[in-house]
């Protein structure tokens, strides 16, 4: 007989109970990750005694409202002091000048005063996040910064820090009376403005605050997700050693390290060839946003390589079972025929358990019962590892497109937006994220789903007392489709439930970006 697997709460030998505090565990493992995401994303304004007050957040400072402001207001002296001089020229009659377009001039810059007295008021009336008149300023405002200046600016604020200030040029064009418009060179300090508490920040921008929340979401999910799979591993080493001796317990070491090598270098070759340049520059919000994003990347592809190993190890013990399945039901028909050629009626014998051949029958058939439920919770352990890969995988593209919709809320990066044209953290990229993760999980789960529906087909079928396959087993095909045609779906989506995920997120940016 196969040795009974231990359950939740055991009972010592000396009759003592022993509870079982693996819940507790992935209650504390939860609850350090999300510690672990929350210092990862606030370490560098963290609060302790004798250290001044400094938010983890900060933005890139252009002050719009006071440039913009300022040359409206050279601009609306300018047509005053045209104005004047359109009046003046009325009043001497000039001979050279027509009095149906000195009116004319004269009445479009009335016009045009007007329009540049209520630009200045809305200007001055405009609250810090004015969504608005801020949008209105950055189509007003173009400055000469081009796609490689933020990449210079990320070197230089590497080094100088709070510190950072640069000096760009441009020029502000504000419509006028009719179809003209008044243009006026200008120019600006870009610098790094701080905010004294991280409320401060996430208050003007809410976006921050979702999306520190969704890394200490995903940070404590990695926790449960490690402990859990290493609970996972430890129960299918201990079912797998019933039916060989010696099993090795570093197979899945060695599969996950292996796994983690494999995303190494697949990060490296991206980082030479298509994902060459962090769209998401420290620069723009976040002082320490590079090595947050280290720390965090790390617990997540350190996890979900754990999940991935334990889906392969796992998924590598199911053909065992099936041998010893295919052999043992070999040996229980020999046994049937035996019992069959002693002219025993099978249902009487089986009633009353007394002639050794039948029992010896009952035995293997017991045996075999025993081996498929555990062939059985072996593929629930791999479903649950499939589902775990899946679930971090979906999370990162969740967090990813979280942190791209967060700089996209940013002043100076929208004001980027306008004058490239597009954004430096352009939120279609979530497809690509998205598509990849869901290409990495494809990779692993087809092979094994090929194998496993080979096993499966080799597999033969639970048989009843006369031989026979069991009515349970017969239906199926179109059958099954038809009661439940999600089921055969079901790995397909939970595989792409990365790229789904991306999907969604830009659905709901269509629906309420405005």
């Amino acid at each position: 007989m196969t040795k009974k697997s231990k359950g939740p709460a055991r009972t010592s030998s000396s009759g003592k109970f022993k509870p079982d505090f693996r819940v507790a565990g992935l209650s504390l493992a939860g609850f350090a990750g999300l510690l672990i995401g929350l210092i990862a994303m606030s370490y560098g304004g963290l609060r302790f005694p004798l250290r001044s007050s400094v938010s983890a957040f900060h933005e890139v400072d252009y002050s719009g409202k006071n440039v913009a402001a300022e040359a409206v207001g050279f601009l609306d002296d300018s047509m005053h002091h045209v104005l004047a001089n359109l009046k003046a020229r009325l009043e001497n009659k000039a001979a050279a000048d027509s009095l149906t377009i000195l009116n004319s001039s004269i009445e479009d810059a009335k016009k045009t005063i007007v329009l540049l007295d209520g630009y200045l008021a809305e200007i001055a009336d405009a609250g810090l996040a004015d969504t608005v008149v801020n949008k209105k300023l950055n189509g007003w405002l173009h400055f000469a910064i081009g796609p490689d200046d933020p990449r210079r600016w990320e070197d230089e604020f590497s080094t100088a820090k709070y510190g950072w200030l640069t000096k760009v040029n441009g020029w502000i064009r504000v419509p006028g009376s009719g179809s003209t418009l008044l243009i006026h060179p200008l120019s600006a300090n870009l610098k790094i403005s701080n905010f004294p508490t991280n409320a401060q920040f996430m208050a003007k921008y809410p976006q921050v605050g979702a999306w520190v929340l969704l890394i200490a979401v995903f940070c404590s999910f990695c926790g449960i997700a490690l402990v859990t799979a290493f609970l996972i591993r430890q129960e299918v080493y201990q079912l797998f050693e019933q039916y060989i001796e010696g099993a090795s317990k570093y197979k899945f070491l060695l599969s996950w390290f292996g796994i983690v090598f494999g995303l190494i270098i697949l990060n490296v070759i991206l980082k030479y060839s298509f994902d060459d340049e962090i769209p998401v520059k420290s620069l723009y919000f976040m002082q320490t946003f590079t090595w947050s994003m280290r720390i965090v990347n790390f617990i997540g592809y350190f996890t979900g390589a754990c999940c991935l190993a334990g889906f392969i190890h796992t998924a590598s013990m199911l053909p065992h079972f099936v041998k010893s399945i295919k052999i043992r039901e070999q040996n229980i028909e020999k046994q049937r025929d035996a019992v069959a050629k002693l002219g025993l009626d099978l249902k009487t014998v089986a009633a009353s358990g007394t002639h050794a051949e039948q029992t010896k029958l009952k035995t293997m058939e017991d045996e075999q019962e025993d081996i498929r439920g555990h062939f059985d919770r072996l593929v629930g352990y791999f479903n649950k590892y499939f589902v775990l890969s899946a679930v971090i995988l979906s999370l990162m593209v969740l967090c990813t497109g979280a942190l791209y919709g967060t700089v996209n809320s940013l002043g100076f990066v929208r004001l980027l937006s306008v004058t490239w044209g597009y954004s430096p953290a352009g939120t279609d990229s979530v497809y690509l994220y998205g598509g990849l993760y869901t290409v990495v999980l494809l990779l692993i789960y087809l092979p094994v789903k090929m194998r496993f529906s080979e096993i499966q087909l080799e597999l033969p079928a639970p048989s009843t007392g006369g031989g026979g396959a069991s009515a349970d087993n017969k239906s199926g095909g179109l059958t099954d489709l038809v009661k439940d045609p999600f089921s055969k779906l079901q790995g397909t989506l939970v595989a792409a439930s990365p790229l789904l995920v991306s999907v969604v997120q830009s659905l709901l940016k269509l629906v309420f970006g405005n």
